[in-house]
């Protein structure tokens, strides 16, 4: 018996929750439904943005970093081979 009050009382909550909710809700559902859509695509191309402003980001930075890396890496070559024909001549 304690069982059935309990889902009884669960229902009836359920049921009064139901009733305020649409008497108390500010607009029509339809019209609730299309703001949650606008703001879901606001927020969606704002995340899509601020994720593409990352990829550029990390690509420019990875650019930047490879052209730093060439340059040191022909640099470390100009000084190997001046070094290399340094010792080359200090035998000869």
């Amino acid at each position: 018996m304690k069982k059935i009050n309990f889902l009884v009382g669960i229902l009836a909550g359920i049921a009064a929750g139901a009733l305020v909710g649409v008497l108390v809700a500010p607009n029509k559902g339809s019209r609730t439904r299309r703001m949650l859509m606008r703001d879901g695509k606001n927020y969606s191309t704002g995340i899509k943005d601020k994720f593409e402003d990352l990829i550029n980001s990390l690509n420019d930075n990875y650019e930047d970093g490879s052209q730093e890396a060439k340059s040191l890496l022909a640099e470390a070559r100009n000084k190997y081979e001046f070094a290399k024909r340094k010792a080359k001549n200090a035998t000869s």
